[in-house]
């Protein structure tokens, strides 16, 4: 009983005799007293003449003290799967059982927080909270941060403000779409405006915004071979051995499967708004969706075909050929700049067209045709890719960037990058 409280307790009392001479207190209280327990104490005064008199009074401690929870430290996992990581997982469940919890009464007691069966992409945060014997009760936060690492990624897909790439895991996605349901041995993924498709083992299977139906994947389209899938705002069609069907808002008016033309053994897609091109046995067939087919140009063997704001480009056995909006219909550009076997071609989503041949990257105005000549110096590139405002190609360097006036954007040092996608607001690859 020398807590503080106490002794103040015990100082307080005051004696006095029937003169008003002050008497000397004497207390026989214990040097301990049990947590709850009433403990009488009993104050006895002596004055100069010896008379005494005894008074009692009472002591009862409680514990007001709460317990002093540690959380364990914040950590950071990799998703297991599509949706995050499941709470039996060994690092998780680690997590929950290190809180420490000591009381000063009680000693060493559980901390505890509930998880649920999982824990989703993105970070959580966690209340621990112990409670002592007497009731008192404290908590203490800590939280999982669950990422979806991207681990041997075989394909990337930029949307207008969403990123998705297949890895060993399935789907993953950024920036938007993050809630991504799980697939069954997905081999292509295509993200849109606010919607992302993929093909898996059950066919092509669509999630996100569904305003324009755009996720309604038709009940009838069981191809036995899907050969690609192509998103582009509320808007996808998937290519199979017999041809395109297309799903989800149209944009400009025609219904969502009318005039699809008949095609021979279609190989390749490419699409842009509402116009579509396909490579198949007949060359490279065009349309627009829901309206009617347009006229292109006699092309040899063509192997590529590349859908662009302005015109559409395909790459043939005399090289490249461009047509559409910057021309007379159906009529091939004849001012192209000279290309030595060129491998890939970009028309683009702005105003520049782009293609790799012997020589590297050469890029054009689609409007004037002018040649460029203000891209970075290029080392055996592989890939480009031409959005609305800038330019990306790989090479081997990892990826260099550039805008439609040359200035050069950073980008991250990467690993042996194969493949790029450049969408409306970001690139990835």
């Amino acid at each position: 009983l020398s807590d503080s409280f106490i002794a103040t307790f015990l100082s307080s009392a005051i004696a006095t005799d029937a003169d008003g001479e002050a008497a000397t207190l004497t207390t026989d209280a214990p040097d301990t007293s049990p947590l709850g327990i009433i403990t009488p104490v009993t104050f006895t005064p002596t004055v100069a003449a010896g008379a005494t008199a005894t008074v009692t009074a009472t002591v009862t401690l409680l514990d007001r003290l709460p317990p002093v929870i540690r959380p364990p430290a914040d950590i950071v996992v990799p998703a297991t799967g599509s949706n995050g990581v499941q709470a039996s997982d060994s690092v998780i469940a680690a997590f929950f059982s290190g809180a420490i919890a000591t009381d000063n009464v009680d000693g060493a007691i559980l901390a505890t927080a509930s998880s649920g069966d999982s824990i989703p992409v993105g970070t959580s945060e966690f209340t621990f909270t112990a409670t002592d014997s007497a009731g008192n009760t404290s908590s203490a936060i800590a939280r999982i941060t669950v990422k979806h690492m991207i681990t041997n990624p075989t394909q990337v897909s930029a949307g207008s403000q969403h990123t998705c790439t297949l890895v060993d895991t399935g789907v993953t996605c950024w920036g938007g779409q993050t809630d991504v349901p799980e697939r069954s041995n997905p081999t292509q993924v295509s993200a849109g405006g606010s919607s992302t498709c993929a093909i898996d083992d059950t066919g092509v299977v669509c999630w996100g915004e569904n305003m324009d139906g755009q996720t309604n994947v038709p009940d009838a389209y069981t191809p036995t071979k899907i050969l690609g899938i192509s998103s582009y705002d509320m808007r996808t069609c998937g290519l199979d051995e017999t041809g395109v069907v297309c799903w989800g808002d149209d944009m400009f008016g025609g219904a969502p499967q009318n005039y699809v033309p008949v095609l021979t053994n279609p190989t390749q897609m490419d699409m842009w708004q509402n116009r579509r091109c396909v490579i198949d046995d007949t060359g490279v067939v065009c349309w627009l969706e829901g309206q009617q087919l347009l006229d292109v140009p006699v092309l040899s063997s063509p192997t590529q075909v590349s859908v662009g704001y302005l015109q559409t480009c395909a790459i043939e056995s005399s090289g490249v050929v461009c047509w559409g909006q910057s021309y007379i219909s159906g009529q091939a550009a004849d001012n192209i700049p000279a290309l030595s076997n060129p491998t890939q071609v970009s028309a683009g989503a702005g105003y520049q067209t782009c293609a790799i041949d012997d020589a590297g990257v050469v890029c054009w105005d689609t409007n004037t045709f002018v040649q460029k000549t203000d891209i970075p110096v290029l080392s055996n590139p592989t890939r480009v890719d031409v959005g609305e405002q800038r330019t990306c190609a790989i090479d081997d360097s990892g990826v260099v960037c550039w805008d439609d006036f040359g200035g050069q954007s950073n980008v991250s040092a990467l690993s042996n990058p194969t493949q790029i996608s450049v969408g409306m607001d970001q690139t990835c690859a």
